[in-house]
C-alpha cells in the first residue's frame, strides 16, 4: 500500500471513529451488558478494522464496523460463557 492510500485510510478511519464511536459503544454495551467489556470489544473492533482497511477497499465502512463489532461481541460472550462453565463459582 502506498503512502497516499495509507494517509487516506487513516483519515477515513479517524472520521469513522469520530462519527460512530458513541454508537458503537452503545451497541456493544447493549450486547455485552458491561461498560468495561464494551470498551475492550470496541478496541478490538477498531484493531480488526485497521487490519481490514490495509488489505481491502470497503464500500460501506460503517456496516463493516458494526459487523465486526457483532462478531467481536459474540466471540467475547462465547469466551465468557466457557469460563463460567469451567469455573462455576
Amino acid at each position: 500500500m502506498n503512502a497516499r492510500i495509507k494517509v487516506m485510510a487513516a483519515v477515513s478511519l479517524d472520521a469513522l471513529h469520530r462519527r460512530e464511536n458513541l454508537n458503537l459503544q452503545r451497541f456493544l454495551l447493549r450486547k455485552l451488558g458491561n461498560p468495561a467489556d464494551a470498551a475492550d470489544a470496541a478496541q478490538e473492533t477498531y484493531l480488526r478494522l485497521v487490519k481490514a482497511i490495509t488489505t481491502t477497499d470497503l464500500e460501506h465502512p460503517r456496516l463493516f464496523l458494526f459487523h465486526l463489532a457483532r462478531n467481536v461481541a459474540a466471540n467475547l460472550e462465547a469466551v465468557m460463557n466457557l469460563l463460567r462453565v469451567e469455573r462455576p463459582f
